[in-house]
């Protein structure tokens, strides 16, 4: 499993503290999640020179091409004959996966009552700012309901996943907002786990 770590090989940090004397120690964890992110994003759809995927990133600056060159060194990628860059075949799922929260604990745990909009909402903007055709968010969006259960959980008042999903095309067209729903559903997601895990530890000593 991949993780977008600090790329400066001396700090490799995966919060927001560096080590001291890292050069990128101003920069946040989600900064630096973007950072890997605007670049898989691009080569997940394209096969170019790093010329074109600097042009075709949502931005660049000099964390991009520390992030590169790691993402190069750990083979995540490849370099074509012809001396073009590509995503390995390994990384193409792992360039749609978010590795910090709030998104992360949405991501592998799903939602619960009381946090479903928030969560579909936060997963939506995410795929549409990482670059996902709405063909291919549908995709995700109904594979992890299944992964995670989080349809069997109920709270829904539409007839199926398909039916959500597609009332929710604006929030892909707009493509913003997924931290502040994603902190919001986690609140909730977090308060639910702790709660079965405390009733679970009480079920065991009774």
């Amino acid at each position: 499993m991949f993780e977008y770590h600090c790329p400066n090989p001396d700090c490799q940090t995966a919060c927001d503290i560096h080590e001291a004397g890292c050069p990128h120690e101003e920069r946040s964890r989600s900064e630096i999640e973007k950072a890997y992110v605007d670049i898989l994003s691009v080569l997940s759809r394209l096969t170019c020179s790093k010329k074109s995927l600097k042009e075709n990133a949502h931005e660049w600056d000099e964390l991009h091409d520390k992030a590169f060159e790691r993402l190069v060194q750990l083979g995540h990628i490849a370099k074509t004959d012809e001396g073009y860059y590509t995503i390995g075949d390994h990384s193409t799922r792992e360039s749609k996966r978010p590795y910090s929260d709030p998104l992360a604990t949405i991501y592998r745990h799903g939602t619960v009552a009381g946090c479903h909009d928030n969560g579909l909402f936060a997963l939506i903007a995410f795929y549409s700012h990482i670059g996902l055709s709405w063909e291919e968010t549908k995709k995700e969006l109904k594979d992890w309901y299944e992964r995670t259960g989080t349809w069997e959980r109920g709270g829904f008042t539409e007839p199926s996943p398909e039916a959500l999903i597609l009332k929710k095309k604006h929030i892909y067209d707009e493509g913003y907002g997924w931290k502040t729903k994603g902190q919001a559903a986690r609140e909730v997601i977090d308060r639910h786990r702790r709660s079965r895990d405390t009733s679970q530890q009480e079920s065991v000593h009774s």
